[in-house]
């Protein structure tokens, strides 16, 4: 998930029935339905609670219960990773971004399910730099449980 998609999300986009799920309005205005890990869903149902009744329609909101930007995420990103290199000096080397989270956590979910990436094919993978991967939707499901 690209952070403009995120820091914009409604808080209607999260579907907790039949199985959760977040229906983001995408790059080009494509719509895609990312299925929820289950302490994603535990972790999103504590944040609604301490978010509380804020006037913003948008799921994260800042400290004034404001819709949360793309900057404010790099902010409060940064000061996570600040915090996480006094533990772990490797940190300091490395530059951590909101891209890096989301290719970070596309290769997490191909590690763990231990699906086959598999490219797609077709003329755009010719004039693509980066492979898209795909899983089919029974893979999908069994990495969630």
């Amino acid at each position: 998930m690209r952070v403009s998609e995120l820091v914009n999300l409604p808080i209607n986009a999260i579907e907790w029935q039949p199985s959760p799920n977040v229906r983001i309005m995408g790059k080009g205005r494509r719509e895609r339905l990312l299925p929820l890990w289950k302490q994603t869903c535990v972790d999103l149902r504590a944040w609604l609670a301490v978010r509380g009744p804020a006037p913003a329609t948008e799921l994260f909101v800042n400290a004034r219960g404001q819709p949360l930007t793309r900057s404010g995420f790099e902010y409060i990103l940064n000061k996570y990773v600040q915090t996480a290199a006094e533990r772990y000096p490797v940190l300091k080397q490395r530059h951590i971004s909101p891209h890096s989270l989301r290719h970070s956590a596309a290769m997490m979910v191909l590690q763990a399910t231990g699906i086959s990436a598999k490219s797609r094919s077709g003329s755009a993978m010719q004039t693509s730099r980066r492979p898209k991967f795909t899983c089919g939707r029974t893979q999908q499901k069994s990495w969630m449980q």
